[in-house]
């Protein structure tokens, strides 16, 4: 679901020490390469102005992900339904194709 307006992206990750060398990741290709302004934000987030993407740790979706809800799930595999509408996105593998998909969202 948006948030204010923006699509909301989750992305499963191992742990925090890859969730933040995701974020480092994603800022970087995003910020060099394509000229998209993102900012890291609370909780493991890369917010641009129309798409925030958020990582969700294995010890956070161990916990439950009851009140989970996104636009486009990643690396969820068979969880993907239970936080979102559509399936897992299989064509968003790393993080130039994330990178990708918010150039696409923001233009």
């Amino acid at each position: 679901m948006s948030i204010a307006g923006k699509k909301t992206v989750f992305v499963a990750s191992e742990c925090g020490f890859h969730a933040n060398r995701e974020i480092e990741e994603l800022s970087t290709i995003l910020e060099e390469y394509t000229g998209v302004k993102a900012k890291a934000g609370k909780g493991f987030t890369v917010e641009t102005e129309k798409v925030q993407v958020r990582f969700i740790t294995s010890s956070e979706r161990s916990r439950g992900m009851d009140g989970y809800r996104c636009d486009v799930p990643v690396r969820f595999g068979q969880a993907s339904g239970l936080v979102a509408k559509n399936r897992d996105y299989p064509d968003l593998k790393s993080m130039k194709d994330i990178a990708k998909y918010i150039v696409e969202m923001e233009g």
